[in-house]
Protein backbone atom coordinates (compact mmCIF):
# COMPACT_ATOMS: atom_id res chain seq x y z
CA UNK A 1 0.00 0.00 0.00
CA UNK A 2 1.58 3.59 -0.80
CA UNK A 3 2.68 5.36 2.24
CA UNK A 4 1.63 8.48 3.78
CA UNK A 5 4.04 10.42 1.41
CA UNK A 6 1.87 9.05 -1.54
CA UNK A 7 -1.46 9.61 -0.03
CA UNK A 8 -0.26 13.10 1.04
CA UNK A 9 0.87 14.09 -2.21
CA UNK A 10 -2.45 13.22 -4.19
CA UNK A 11 -4.49 14.72 -1.39
CA UNK A 12 -2.27 17.95 -2.06
CA UNK A 13 -3.18 18.03 -5.38
CA UNK A 14 -6.81 18.08 -4.62
CA UNK A 15 -6.48 20.45 -2.32
CA UNK A 16 -4.31 22.99 -4.38
CA UNK A 17 -6.07 22.39 -7.39
CA UNK A 18 -10.02 22.73 -6.09
CA UNK A 19 -9.37 24.91 -2.90
CA UNK A 20 -6.54 27.60 -3.68
CA UNK A 21 -6.69 30.54 -6.03
CA UNK A 22 -4.62 31.35 -8.51
CA UNK A 23 -2.51 33.99 -8.04
CA UNK A 24 1.34 35.18 -8.74
CA UNK A 25 4.13 33.86 -7.65
CA UNK A 26 5.24 36.39 -5.38
CA UNK A 27 2.00 35.90 -3.41
CA UNK A 28 1.98 32.01 -3.39
CA UNK A 29 3.35 31.54 0.29
CA UNK A 30 0.94 33.86 1.26
CA UNK A 31 -1.91 31.75 -0.14
CA UNK A 32 -0.52 28.60 1.15
CA UNK A 33 -0.03 30.25 4.29
CA UNK A 34 -3.81 31.50 4.35
CA UNK A 35 -5.19 28.22 3.43
CA UNK A 36 -3.07 25.68 5.59
CA UNK A 37 -5.84 24.25 7.49
CA UNK A 38 -7.36 23.60 4.13
CA UNK A 39 -4.26 22.10 2.72
CA UNK A 40 -4.03 20.10 6.59
CA UNK A 41 -7.77 18.23 6.54
CA UNK A 42 -7.21 17.50 2.56
CA UNK A 43 -4.02 15.62 3.76
CA UNK A 44 -5.43 14.43 6.24
CA UNK A 45 -8.37 13.21 4.41
CA UNK A 46 -6.19 11.44 1.92
CA UNK A 47 -4.37 9.58 5.00
CA UNK A 48 -7.78 9.09 7.07
CA UNK A 49 -8.17 5.03 5.36
CA UNK A 50 -4.63 4.11 7.20
CA UNK A 51 -6.20 5.13 10.83
CA UNK A 52 -7.06 1.38 11.11
CA UNK A 53 -3.21 0.48 12.14
CA UNK A 54 -4.10 2.55 15.81
CA UNK A 55 -6.15 -0.12 16.70
CA UNK A 56 -3.71 -2.92 15.99
CA UNK A 57 -1.04 -0.95 17.44
CA UNK A 58 -2.75 -1.25 20.51
CA UNK A 59 -1.96 -4.85 20.62
CA UNK A 60 0.88 -4.97 19.46
CA UNK A 61 -0.15 -6.20 15.80
CA UNK A 62 -0.26 -3.13 13.33
CA UNK A 63 -1.71 -5.14 10.15
CA UNK A 64 -4.08 -7.21 12.01
CA UNK A 65 -6.88 -4.66 10.86
CA UNK A 66 -5.34 -2.77 8.07
CA UNK A 67 -6.68 -3.04 4.69
CA UNK A 68 -10.24 -4.39 6.02
CA UNK A 69 -13.29 -2.35 6.69
CA UNK A 70 -11.07 1.10 7.38
CA UNK A 71 -10.56 0.51 3.20
CA UNK A 72 -13.87 0.72 2.33
CA UNK A 73 -15.82 3.17 0.31
CA UNK A 74 -17.84 3.90 3.42
CA UNK A 75 -15.88 4.64 5.75
CA UNK A 76 -13.74 6.85 3.47
CA UNK A 77 -16.84 8.45 3.06
CA UNK A 78 -17.39 8.74 7.10
CA UNK A 79 -14.00 9.74 7.40
CA UNK A 80 -14.08 12.64 4.57
CA UNK A 81 -17.59 14.07 6.34
CA UNK A 82 -15.86 13.58 9.77
CA UNK A 83 -12.94 15.49 8.64
CA UNK A 84 -15.22 18.11 7.11
CA UNK A 85 -17.65 18.62 10.42
CA UNK A 86 -14.79 18.90 12.70
CA UNK A 87 -13.08 21.45 10.04
CA UNK A 88 -16.48 23.41 9.58
CA UNK A 89 -16.63 23.85 13.44
CA UNK A 90 -13.06 25.63 13.66
CA UNK A 91 -13.86 27.66 10.72
CA UNK A 92 -17.32 28.31 10.21
CA UNK A 93 -16.65 29.72 6.35
CA UNK A 94 -15.58 27.15 4.52
CA UNK A 95 -14.54 27.02 0.78
CA UNK A 96 -17.21 25.81 -1.52
CA UNK A 97 -15.95 23.25 -2.57
CA UNK A 98 -14.69 21.74 0.56
CA UNK A 99 -16.69 18.77 1.61
CA UNK A 100 -16.43 17.28 -2.48
CA UNK A 101 -12.72 17.66 -2.11
CA UNK A 102 -12.68 16.10 1.36
CA UNK A 103 -14.37 13.28 -0.01
CA UNK A 104 -12.39 12.79 -2.95
CA UNK A 105 -9.34 13.06 -1.03
CA UNK A 106 -10.48 10.29 1.07
CA UNK A 107 -11.74 7.76 -1.54
CA UNK A 108 -8.25 8.61 -3.21
CA UNK A 109 -6.72 6.41 -0.67
CA UNK A 110 -8.75 3.42 -1.64
CA UNK A 111 -7.91 3.97 -5.00
CA UNK A 112 -4.63 4.28 -4.69
CA UNK A 113 -4.27 1.10 -1.97
CA UNK A 114 -6.30 -0.69 -5.07
CA UNK A 115 -3.58 0.17 -7.70
CA UNK A 116 -1.00 -1.67 -4.97
CA UNK A 117 1.25 -4.60 -5.67
CA UNK A 118 0.19 -6.16 -2.48
CA UNK A 119 2.35 -8.95 -1.65
CA UNK A 120 0.31 -10.62 1.95
CA UNK A 121 -2.68 -12.53 1.92
CA UNK A 122 -5.87 -11.63 1.71
CA UNK A 123 -5.00 -9.77 -1.39
CA UNK A 124 -6.38 -6.12 -2.09
CA UNK A 125 -8.84 -3.87 -0.05
CA UNK A 126 -11.73 -4.81 1.16
CA UNK A 127 -13.46 -1.64 -1.19
CA UNK A 128 -16.97 -2.00 -2.10
CA UNK A 129 -17.84 -3.29 1.42
CA UNK A 130 -20.87 -3.40 2.70
CA UNK A 131 -22.00 -4.26 -1.17
CA UNK A 132 -19.48 -6.58 -2.14
CA UNK A 133 -17.23 -8.76 0.71
CA UNK A 134 -14.08 -9.68 -1.64
CA UNK A 135 -10.98 -8.28 -1.35
CA UNK A 136 -10.41 -6.36 -4.50
CA UNK A 137 -7.02 -5.55 -6.11
CA UNK A 138 -6.10 -4.06 -9.83
CA UNK A 139 -4.43 -6.78 -12.38
CA UNK A 140 -1.77 -3.93 -13.34
CA UNK A 141 -0.52 -2.73 -10.22
CA UNK A 142 0.83 1.39 -9.79
CA UNK A 143 2.57 1.48 -6.69
CA UNK A 144 5.20 -0.85 -4.44
CA UNK A 145 3.82 -2.90 -1.76
CA UNK A 146 5.74 -1.89 1.56
CA UNK A 147 7.58 -3.87 4.32
CA UNK A 148 5.70 -3.16 7.60
CA UNK A 149 6.58 -6.27 9.46
CA UNK A 150 9.03 -4.90 11.91
CA UNK A 151 10.36 -1.36 12.66
CA UNK A 152 13.53 -2.78 10.84
CA UNK A 153 11.55 -4.10 7.85
CA UNK A 154 9.69 -0.77 7.80
CA UNK A 155 13.35 1.51 7.33
CA UNK A 156 14.92 -1.10 5.09
CA UNK A 157 15.94 -0.44 1.38
CA UNK A 158 13.07 -1.86 -0.21
CA UNK A 159 10.64 0.95 1.15
CA UNK A 160 12.84 4.14 0.24
CA UNK A 161 12.57 2.60 -3.53
CA UNK A 162 8.95 2.43 -2.66
CA UNK A 163 8.13 5.50 -1.37
CA UNK A 164 10.46 6.96 -4.17
CA UNK A 165 8.69 5.20 -6.57
CA UNK A 166 5.25 7.10 -5.04
CA UNK A 167 7.11 10.27 -5.22
CA UNK A 168 7.37 9.90 -8.97
CA UNK A 169 3.82 9.07 -9.50
CA UNK A 170 2.47 11.75 -7.37
CA UNK A 171 4.80 14.75 -7.65
CA UNK A 172 4.41 15.40 -11.38
CA UNK A 173 0.60 16.64 -10.84
CA UNK A 174 0.88 18.13 -7.76
CA UNK A 175 3.06 20.68 -9.25
CA UNK A 176 1.59 20.53 -12.92
CA UNK A 177 -1.30 22.44 -10.71
CA UNK A 178 1.01 24.29 -8.78
CA UNK A 179 2.56 25.56 -12.06
CA UNK A 180 -1.46 26.15 -13.41
CA UNK A 181 -2.42 28.47 -10.16
CA UNK A 182 0.82 30.50 -10.64
CA UNK A 183 0.51 31.34 -14.14
CA UNK A 184 -1.22 34.39 -14.22
CA UNK A 185 -4.57 35.33 -15.30
CA UNK A 186 -5.66 36.32 -18.46
CA UNK A 187 -6.64 40.02 -17.28
CA UNK A 188 -3.74 40.23 -15.23
CA UNK A 189 -1.59 39.42 -18.53
CA UNK A 190 -3.47 42.25 -20.45
CA UNK A 191 -2.71 44.33 -17.09
CA UNK A 192 1.19 43.82 -17.48
CA UNK A 193 1.32 44.32 -20.98
CA UNK A 194 -1.25 47.60 -21.25
CA UNK A 195 1.13 50.81 -22.18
Amino acid sequence: MPSPVGHSLIGLTLGVAFLLPRCRGADWRQVVYANRGALLAVVLAANACDFDYLPGLLVGAPNSLHRWLGHSGVWAALAGCTIWLLWRRAAPRLPRWALPVLLAAALSHILADYSDEDTRAPFGILALWPFHDGFMIAAHPLFLSLEKASLAAACSWHNVRAVAHEALLTLPPLLAVVFYKLRPMRHDAAATQAP
